[in-house]
């Protein structure tokens, strides 16, 4: 699976924090001077953009274009159990992932004047948050029979991120229907980590966001592996 990459990995590395990394540059020079719990606001929200954009629109192609190329008939035919499979990707997309989150949170915290010593914390939340979501992204990818309904899933996921969760707004500014959804979803609970590990606040809403990450995490690729068609025709 690594391998696939090789030639293109800077690619998937720049596309996972491009895009968050305009959306802070534009958020910090629209909102002129910006305070230290509004930075660790936008950095937190900047960092889980970034994990949904790369790895997990990754997965969700992945799996649908796997069955769209026919790449399934050759990795049913492989001696590995499905559940490898699916850690394999899993696995690549968190790699490719990493890079990006990084250098977002290098030039997010110089540009919005927070300290580095705080991503110290970051340190176990990255692969624990990009999982919770990644699984997020096998999951939606068992429902893409092909490539142009994979597209179809990972920007309607994307819309959501960016426009209808708590990562760049705050959730008591969004409508009552979203604000009603927002428990259901893991991005709340990866951005609420974040910025709780960027202002140094490890209390227990702490603790619970990170057990609720672990949990999506989990029982997402647990859905994945027992969707995913393997060996059935």
């Amino acid at each position: 699976m690594l391998t696939e990459y090789r030639n293109t990995v800077w690619f998937h590395v720049m596309f996972g924090f491009l895009m968050p990394l305009g959306m802070l540059f534009f958020l910090k020079y629209a909102m002129g001077e910006v305070d230290t719990e509004r930075a660790v606001y936008l950095v937190g929200g900047n960092l889980t953009t970034s994990v949904v954009y790369g790895p997990t629109m990754l997965l969700i192609n992945k799996i649908g274009w796997g069955r769209h190329t026919r790449d399934f008939d050759y990795w049913a035919a492989l001696p590995l159990p499905k559940l490898g499979l699916v850690l394999a990707m899993v696995t690549v997309s968190l790699i490719l992932a990493i890079p990006g989150i990084l250098i977002l949170f290098l030039v997010g915290s110089l540009l919005l004047g927070l300290p580095l010593s705080s991503g110290l914390a970051l340190i176990p939340l990255i692969p624990l948050g990009s999982l919770s979501l990644v699984g997020l992204g096998a999951f939606l990818g068992t429902y893409a029979k092909d490539g142009q309904t994979a597209n179809h899933l990972a920007n309607l996921l994307m819309a959501f991120v960016t426009f209808l969760s708590p990562t760049m707004i705050p959730l008591e500014s969004m409508p009552a229907a979203l604000r009603a959804i927002a428990p259901f979803t893991p991005i709340t609970y990866v951005s609420n980590a974040f910025r709780a590990a960027l202002a140094g606040n490890f209390g227990p809403a702490f603790a619970y966001d990170v057990a609720i990450m672990t949990l999506f995490g989990l029982g997402t690729l647990a859905l994945a592996h027992f969707k995913l068609d393997w060996r059935s025709q």
